[in-house]
């Protein structure tokens, strides 16, 4: 019975010593890195934003039940429009239903994108880094053709091109980098 409420005795030592440093080394970090208020500075890359402690916040919307889609919504394009977009981990690659012919492709719930006449080409650095190494697809040199596979059987193929993006950072500055992302002209989806 002693040996017992020892060794309880000792559990409870253990579990309050872990929790003392957890909250001392949390106030350290927090102190530590606690930075002073500095004023919104006009800028135009994440170094910059990073600088003055910014960030970009995309709201998430949808519902995992019963059909687990979610979306964010994005301003792309010149004019820039709104599009919600899927913030999908299956790939690296963001993508749009295009106004072109797209084969098996579902409705939208905005505007269909009008691509920029920016493509990407076959031998960009953006394209080479999307293509698994050995398989360069440069059929057309001028654009760097594209396909997803995921993981669920499902399939996106398309184009890649560069476009405007527009975020409202948390620190009032807006940013309009040109990003590359994918337009869709044939979907497969295994659902």
């Amino acid at each position: 019975m002693k040996r017992v409420k020892v060794g309880l005795w000792l559990w409870a030592l253990v579990l309050l010593m872990g929790w003392s440093a957890t909250v001392s080394s949390a106030a350290f970090f927090e102190r530590r890195h606690r930075r002073k208020s500095m004023p919104p500075v006009p800028a135009t890359t994440s170094f910059e934003l990073n600088r003055v402690g910014s960030s970009v916040v995309f709201p998430v919307h949808g519902n995992v039940y019963p059909t687990g889609f979610y979306n964010v919504t994005l301003t792309i394009g010149q004019p820039p429009k709104p599009y919600f977009l899927d913030p999908d981990t299956g790939s690296d690659l963001t993508w749009l239903q295009c106004d072109a012919p797209c084969i098996q492709c579902t409705e939208t719930p905005h505007p269909l994108y009008r691509p920029s006449k920016d493509l990407i080409g076959c031998r960009d650095p953006l394209c080479i880094a999307l293509h698994l190494p050995g398989t360069p697809k440069c059929d057309n040199p001028e654009q760097c053709d594209y396909e997803v596979e995921y993981a669920d059987g499902g399939s996106s193929l398309g184009v890649l091109v560069k476009d405007s993006f527009y975020f409202n950072s948390t620190n009032g500055v807006q940013l309009k980098p040109r990003l590359a992302l994918g337009f869709v002209n044939f979907l497969f989806d295994n659902l």
